[in-house]
């Protein structure tokens, strides 16, 4: 049998673990409810970066104090529902396509993510369009299987709500 004394060091002991591991997992808790979101991929329109059924990150905070959306960037948006694209043109830039070639203030981009199915009806070509000032242009990179600027215009600067930091792929390996 313990004596009173062990009790005591014993229950001071875990107190102590307590409030050692009890900080960090409080301050992971608020960082994944308020600095991060996470949402659930419903669509294939960016396959190959993100499948249906993935988990996002999206860091809320990205574009808060006075950091702008970058080309290339995966940012999520409001319009009704939640959606997630890819940066293709920012504010004051000349977007043009051309036979599926993203060209941007007149250069050709190198979209190493982008897929494209020829046998899907698509926009493949369009513009030169200027984006305005205070919005963005954003496209799927499955490209023949999104619902992007193409079709819903340009994006806000007050839609978006973050950029993508992380994918929790769900069924599958990689």
């Amino acid at each position: 049998m313990k004596s009173e004394d062990e009790l005591h060091r014993e229950r001071r002991r875990g107190w102590l673990l307590v409030g050692i591991l009890a900080p960090p997992i409080v301050v992971g808790l608020m960082m994944l409810k308020f600095i991060t979101t996470h949402h659930l991929v419903p669509t294939g329109s960016m396959i190959p970066t993100v499948h249906p059924r993935d988990r996002v990150f999206v860091y809320r905070f990205a574009y808060a104090f006075g950091e702008t959306p970058k080309v290339g960037d995966v940012v999520a948006f409001r319009d009704g529902a939640l959606f997630l694209f890819r940066v293709v043109a920012g504010p004051g830039d000349t977007l043009e396509l051309r036979d599926n070639v993203v060209l941007l203030n007149g250069k050709p981009q190198r979209e190493p993510y982008k897929i494209l199915t020829p046998d899907i009806p698509s926009v493949r070509s369009f513009g030169p369009v200027t984006v305005p000032a205070g919005h963005y242009f954003l496209m799927g990179d499955n490209r023949d299987n999104a619902n992007d600027s193409r079709f819903r215009g340009f994006i806000s600067e007050e839609q978006i709500v973050g950029r993508m930091i992380d994918v929790l792929h769900v069924g599958r390996c990689e």
